[in-house]
């Protein structure tokens, strides 16, 4: 098992990255580690096993390309840990991102959604690189940022497919939990393509609908269970609610 730790210290925030092993004498052995800005990073997901997306307080995200093959460690090994070093900084949010969510859309794409302190909300198609990052196409399509959809922070968000539809839903500290459809369009791979650092693809994002929800300073959300009329969506925060979405009136 692979680790990313996070910890803001007084000058810089240090990330690191370490191997877990139970049946080992030593258990956590070091990877990689590197460092960011003043700043602290809230978020952190692997797109893959060679490549970290991180997002901070100072509202941006970033790659960080890993290189393990060669750093595998056994016990005992006194080799030094590879660098960590960030690349692709993409501003998302003003200032901090209070949550994030991923979903693997296939095998080549993961959709990253992250709701701000300024009460905005983000979505990225991000490429599930299976050998060596490049950096230039990590993003597979030009992100799309939603600015004012809560009235406060957005602290919670989930996301959901059904039938090869992909749905968002968000809540925050104003209480209204909103649904989310987003539509992909792959590029025509018969088109030539301009090369871009932000992918060929397309999103469109459309709102379906709010209710408010009981739930106060709503801290995560999590897709409890779906069938083919609904799915139900556990709220969490100062106290918990199950919601039920039902695909007929997200139609």
């Amino acid at each position: 098992m692979i680790v990313l730790a996070l910890s803001c210290m007084h000058v810089l925030t240090d990330a690191k990255v370490y191997q877990f092993n139970p049946a080992a004498a030593i258990k956590w052995q070091p990877l990689a580690s590197g460092l960011y800005f003043t700043s602290c990073l809230t978020q952190c997901f692997f797109l893959s096993t060679e490549s970290i997306l991180t997002a901070g307080t100072d509202g941006h995200t970033a790659v960080w390309p890993l290189n393990l093959d060669n750093n595998e460690l056994s016990v005992g090994s006194s080799n030094p840990a590879s660098v960590l070093k960030w690349e692709q900084p993409l501003r998302i949010h003003q200032s901090s991102s209070k949550v994030m969510a991923s979903h693997a859309i296939d095998a080549s794409a993961q959709l990253m959604v992250s709701g701000g302190d300024d009460g905005s909300i983000a979505v990225l198609l991000m490429r599930r690189t299976t050998g060596a990052l490049d950096t230039e196409n990590v993003y597979a399509a030009w992100p799309v940022l939603l600015q004012r959809t809560h009235a406060s922070a957005v602290t919670a968000c989930a996301i959901v497919q059904h039938e090869g539809r992909i749905f968002i839903l968000t809540t925050g500290n104003d209480q209204w939990l909103r649904l989310w459809e987003v539509t992909i369009h792959k590029a025509d791979s018969m088109t030539p393509q301009t090369a871009s650092a932000h992918g060929n693809d397309t999103l469109d994002i459309s709102r379906l609908g709010k209710i408010k929800t009981n739930v106060a300073d709503a801290s995560s959300m999590a897709v409890v269970e779906t069938k083919e009329a609904d799915a139900r969506v556990l709220i969490c925060g100062v106290g918990m609610e199950v919601v039920r979405v039902e695909w007929d009136c997200a139609a």
